[in-house]
Parts: structure tokens; C-alpha cells; sequence
């Protein structure tokens, strides 16, 4: 049986850019475009672009809430 810590470890592949330290990962599933900021999915997006845009975004706002 998987445990909850494997599947969490588990890396997704997809490109990746790094704003501030902080990776997001953008990979294509089912047609659409998934963000991932350090490993949590974000959402899901209809281009490529959109889609680090989103997680650049979240990142900017997250830093100013610190």
C-alpha cells in the first residue's frame, strides 16, 4: 500500500522556472496546463504561459503577506 509521505515525495516533471527561490512547475495533463508552486498543485490553466504567470503571481502576493 502507498503511504501519504511517498506520494508527496514523488517529483513531477514538467519545465521549470524559479522566481524568488522558489520553483513552480508547469506540466501538461489531460489538455490542460497544471502550476505547481514548490510541489502543491496550483491550478490548472488552458496555455503554458498563463500558467507560470499564475504561479509567478501567487508568489508575489504570498511574499508580501510575510
Amino acid at each position: 500500500m502507498k503511504r501519504f509521505n511517498s506520494l508527496r515525495k514523488q517529483k513531477v516533471k514538467g519545465k521549470t522556472r524559479s522566481f524568488n527561490g522558489i520553483k513552480v512547475v508547469v506540466t501538461n495533463e489531460k489538455g490542460k496546463y497544471v502550476a505547481y508552486v514548490d510541489g502543491d498543485p496550483l491550478d490548472a490553466y488552458r496555455t503554458e504561459r498563463e500558467a507560470f504567470k499564475a504561479g509567478e503571481t501567487f508568489i508575489k502576493q504570498y511574499r508580501d503577506m510575510k
